[in-house]
């Protein structure tokens, strides 16, 4: 599949048939060529979005920086390791819905569909990710995706992202008093997992919840 557009939203569609009880592999290339024209901004992100049923992606197990969100110009206290907890736990609620629940330098990302995750471990947080901790599974696995960073991006991972919300719910870079929800507390989850895979993203900036370039330093 091959397509050439001016296009920023392109939405494509794949069906394919698979044995019962195999996972379909599926491999996609995408290549990405900007121009510089006019006087807008630079993208916020390159990347995918895609959306997969819930019943497909209740929990979600990463392998990069974690447990919380990471950015390019927001990591230092982002560990590396192998994290898990339900794709809900992934997002953090803002008091304004904004962009959130980023995970730099994702080497590979594993959306799961588990009926329910029970900890075994007493006292410890779902998602963590510390110290070994242990799941037990209640529940018959259906379905999920692993998406991998490969190729070049196989050196320093991904950005990866999932939400049990749809991404117009959140603030963007552009309308940024045009989303549909204007409160963290009315946030209301969705049937569909919303999973971002970008190979390059501006810096959060700290101006607004994205989309403006930080302040120069004062001058001495």
């Amino acid at each position: 599949l091959t397509m050439h557009t001016h296009d920023p939203n392109v939405t494509t569609e794949v069906e394919g048939n698979a044995a019962n009880g195999t996972p379909p592999p599926l491999q996609t290339h995408h290549l990405f060529q900007i121009t510089k024209s006019g006087k807008r901004q630079p993208p916020p992100r390159i990347g995918l979005t895609c959306r997969i049923p819930s019943q497909h992606s209740h929990s979600v197990e990463w392998f990069g920086r974690g447990p919380h969100e990471s950015y390019i110009d927001r990591q230092s206290s982002a560990r590396f390791g192998l994290y898990r907890g339900t794709v809900l736990e992934q997002t953090f609620a803002y008091i304004r819905p904004q962009e959130n629940g980023n995970k730099l330098n994702t080497y590979w990302m594993a959306l799961r569909g588990v009926e329910k995750m029970v900890d075994v471990r007493e006292g410890l947080v779902p998602g963590d990710g510390s110290k070994g901790d242990s799941w037990d599974r209640d529940g018959a696995d259906v379905g999920g995706l692993l998406v991998m960073a490969s190729g070049k991006s196989s050196r320093s991972g991904l950005a990866m992202q999932c939400h049990q919300y749809p991404l117009e719910s959140f603030d963007g870079p552009d309308d940024k008093m045009m989303q549909s929800v204007r409160h963290g507390g009315q946030l209301k989850p969705c049937d569909e997992t919303t999973l971002c895979v970008d190979v390059a993203q501006m810096g959060l900036g700290g101006i607004d919840s994205w989309g403006s370039r930080p302040l120069p330093p004062p001058k001495k």
